[in-house]
């Protein structure tokens, strides 16, 4: 009786035993189940987005080309009257509208690793000037000083179209969060690893939070709600693209309330020789010089004089439409070609030197 009873216990067990594990198989069955279709639907669903962002890229490109083809219109029908002054800030707008959309279409080829680098010798010093040139208007608008400072003779190996609109989308994003009668500051510095080029404003700055995210796409920071200029969320990302194409990288520093610094980090590779001559062209050719008038291009000069005292350097716009005015033998004067330089690189002491030749008698 008792083997009997130790065995009917025993069977028991097994048969609980079994049905336990019967159960448990169907459970995991059941899971295996829900996974395999919550596998299905989020496949559907990344096919879906993949769609979508396929949809996405090639609706994008199409609008900005055909953007890109309007704007190079309307460059070209307004730069044939550079007198005209509401033309001349059509043309510069629009240039600033094309370099947006350019960055659309770039930020995607330099994703895909699908842009060539046109290098070329490059004129650090041109190279800025190049692009302070494209956002004067910006800061005459704005009533913002654009201080610079790149007295070094130093030439880069680069892809100077990429990079010129790297330096006009940190220049206008300087403009764009600064207060008006502020000072940007672009500087350059020679490092052991290669060269800095560092653009500072004094605006309201990036909240801490944002910094990691400033070079995403589409990525806007919405406390910062200054400004006037058009903004896509790419240009940061561009700049970053574009610089770390040439080996580079670029960085942010920032504090809310006390400005912000955003520093391209090019690497030695890119630095070329420099011919000693050309050193010393550029050193007499620097804030400090002057240009001596003749009698007779000062009596050219003196209609224009009290007009020019009116402007201050950064209002780059009027005074380069006033530099346009001036009668056909000055047009390749020294003096104009240095208020020329001192305008579009913002050098105020320059152009200040130069205003001391022109006595203030009459105006035009």
């Amino acid at each position: 009786m008792g083997g009997a009873v130790l065995l009917l216990v025993l069977l028991i067990q097994i048969g609980v035993s079994l049905r336990r594990k019967q159960r448990q198989a169907q459970q995991i069955s059941e899971q295996n189940s829900q996974i395999n279709e919550q596998n299905s639907e989020l496949k559907t669903l990344n096919e879906s987005l993949s769609s979508l962002n396929q949809f996405k890229d090639t609706w994008t490109h199409m609008v900005a080309h055909d953007m890109k083809n309007s704007l190079n219109n309307i460059l070209s029908a307004s730069s044939t009257q550079p007198e005209n002054g509401q033309m001349t800030r059509i043309h510069q707008s629009s240039e600033v509208l094309l370099s947006l959309v350019s960055n659309m279409l770039e930020v995607q080829k330099l994703e895909e690793a699908n842009v060539a680098l046109h290098t070329d010798r490059v004129a650090v010093h041109e190279w800025v000037e190049k692009a302070r040139a494209r956002v004067a208007f910006l800061y005459q608008m704005g009533q913002v000083k654009l201080d610079v400072s790149v007295n070094e003779v130093i030439h880069l190996q680069l892809d100077e179209d990429m990079m010129t609109r790297v330096l006009v989308n940190l220049l206008s994003n300087a403009a764009k969060y600064s207060p008006a009668k502020s000072t940007v500051t672009l500087r350059l510095s020679p490092t052991p690893q290669g060269l800095e080029l560092a653009v500072a404003d004094q605006g309201e700055g990036i909240p801490e939070a944002d910094l990691p995210h400033i070079f995403e796409k589409f990525y806007q920071v919405e406390a910062r709600t200054q400004g006037q200029v058009a903004s896509n969320g790419l240009g940061l990302t561009y700049c970053k693209l574009a610089v770390e194409a040439h080996g580079g990288s670029i960085t942010v520093q920032s504090q809310v309330g006390q400005g912000t610094t955003f520093t391209l980090h090019l690497p030695q590779e890119l630095l070329l020789e420099v011919d000693e001559a050309e050193g010393k062209q550029l050193v007499q050719g620097d804030a400090t010089s002057q240009v001596l008038l003749s009698e007779e291009e000062r009596a050219a000069l003196l209609p224009y004089a009290e007009r020019f005292h009116q402007y201050q350097v950064f209002e780059a716009v009027d005074i380069l439409n006033l530099l346009q005015q001036l009668p056909a033998d000055l047009q390749q004067s020294d003096w104009k070609q240095q208020a020329e330089q001192a305008v579009i690189s913002g050098n105020a002491t320059l152009y200040e030197a130069l205003l001391q030749q022109l006595p203030v008698v009459g105006s035009v």
